[in-house]
């Protein structure tokens, strides 16, 4: 008797890589886009988990660097 091979979904998850293209051109749009994919990809067993965790990083990257210099911003014009 053989034993049963667990299916793997090979198909890699659209909004994963939608979240990796937005990671790059409107990186505060990946946010909302890869943490929906990533969801996605723990119920259907998809691929792209990577890809989703590429655009988090870009998109929580640029989120932090806005606020930096938006904090710089105020500090400059509160200072003057």
């Amino acid at each position: 008797m053989s034993t049963p091979v667990p299916q793997t979904n090979t198909r890699t998850n659209t909004l994963a890589a939608i979240a990796l293209v937005l990671g790059f051109i409107f990186p505060l749009l990946a946010i909302p886009v890869g943490h929906v994919a990533r969801r996605q990809i723990a119920r259907t067993g998809e691929g792209g988990d990577a890809l989703a965790l590429i655009g988090l990083i870009f998109g929580y990257f640029w989120l932090i660097v806005l606020v930096i210099a938006l904090g710089l911003v105020v500090a400059q014009v509160v200072s003057t």
